[in-house]
């Protein structure tokens, strides 16, 4: 057995964040064996909360960046992998109130993103897909209905693993260390790992950065 060491949900300047993807692709090749730069792809169900006028246009202005460099995006990660030695993909973000938000991966680089009009659309893309795309539900410990996880939605076909740890903090427990602080807000007691479990909720788990 080998342990790889990887990073599949990191940000940069792609949608909304800082830096190039490129940047971001040659630091993680100086230390990881894999890695994905995720930019962010939309957000369904944004204007279903009060938000100002000056967000949603940030938030838009991002996903457009990313939808209008989608092909540049695919292709550095493409130029950055390196068979046998690292290995480089992209993938997007979704946001939701309603349901969390996902990270959207494929087997295989597609032509161009899926921007589902709602949640179940998204879900329902991942479920058809016979294993060839998946969706991870991460910081699942803010509260639900406000972008944290809402275990009534979720389903293992499409989600084989969840997030529960980034530099958002740690959603395994209410007792975990790095409780997720942020403007989303503290932790949810009703969205932690643990209640997913208790619930009956199948899952593999994983950690990344969501570095911006």
């Amino acid at each position: 057995m080998k342990a790889f060491y990887g990073d599949i949900h990191n940000h940069c300047g792609a949608s909304y964040g800082h830096g190039s993807v490129e940047d971001a692709l040659l630091n993680a090749r100086l230390q990881l064996d894999f890695c994905s730069i995720t930019g962010h792809s939309s957000w369904p169900d944004m204007q279903s909360m009060a938000m100002s006028e000056d967000v949603m246009q940030y938030h838009e202005h991002g996903f457009a960046r990313l939808a209008n460099g989608w092909a540049d995006f695919t292709a550095a990660h493409a130029a950055a992998a390196s068979p046998g030695r690292f290995m480089a993909f992209p993938s997007y973000e979704s946001h939701s109130f309603k349901a969390g938000d996902y990270v959207v991966y494929h087997r295989e680089t597609p032509e161009n993103m899926h921007v589902p009009q709602n949640f179940s659309a998204l879900q329902d893309i991942a479920r058809a897909s016979d294993g060839e795309i998946m969706i991870l539900p991460h910081h699942i410990g803010y509260a639900k209905g406000y972008r944290g996880i809402n275990w009534d939605l979720f389903d293992e076909t499409a989600s084989p693993l969840i997030e529960i740890i980034s530099m958002h903090g740690c959603s395994e427990s209410d007792e975990a260390p790095f409780p997720p602080l942020h403007t989303m807000g503290p932790r949810s007691s009703g969205q932690t790992m643990q209640a997913g479990l208790a619930a009956g909720k199948f899952f593999g788990v994983t950690g990344s950065t969501d570095h911006h």
